[in-house]
């Protein structure tokens, strides 16, 4: 399901993040979300980029010249749905901005991103879907993963 590139730059902290989205139920949460038309899609790629490669990704594709924490591209092609760019310096940055654990700042990014490839555009339905997916899989992060790792 998960194509993931650019691991190798990412911090421990968030390897580990991207483990747990890897083999979590992120795919059973969206699912009541995804339209009909996109459920022959199976697959989705991530691409861990450097601040540098967001800022050119984001000022080449959305003309903003200056670095962001996930892009979402559509691609809709055999059975990719789509990649998402995603930049740990950003995510880390808006995590301390608003107070946030990073942790928990990466799994809401990757929903987010998630939610643009199934067609959502920012509105009050979509940051309701991403808060009560987002909670969801930070407890269960909490709970079950991240506790396992630590005995």
């Amino acid at each position: 399901m998960f194509e993931i590139s650019g691991k190798d730059i990412l911090s421990t902290e968030f390897s580990s993040v991207i483990d747990f989205i890897a083999e979590s139920k992120l795919i059973d949460l969206l699912l009541p979300h995804i339209p009909q038309s996109l459920q022959k899609f199976t697959d989705v790629h991530f691409s861990f980029v450097t601040p540098s490669e967001s800022q050119t990704f984001n000022n080449l594709y959305r003309q903003i010249d200056k670095p962001t924490d996930v892009l979402s591209f559509e691609i809709q092609e055999e059975t990719l749905l789509g990649e998402l760019y995603i930049s740990e310096d950003e995510i880390r940055a808006n995590a301390s901005y608003f107070n946030n654990n990073p942790e928990k700042e990466c799994i809401m990014i990757i929903v987010h991103g998630m939610l643009h490839l199934l067609g959502y555009d920012h509105s009050d339905t979509m940051f309701a879907i991403q808060d009560k997916i987002t909670a969801q899989l930070w407890n269960d992060y909490q709970t079950n993963y991240r506790a396992g790792q630590s005995r």
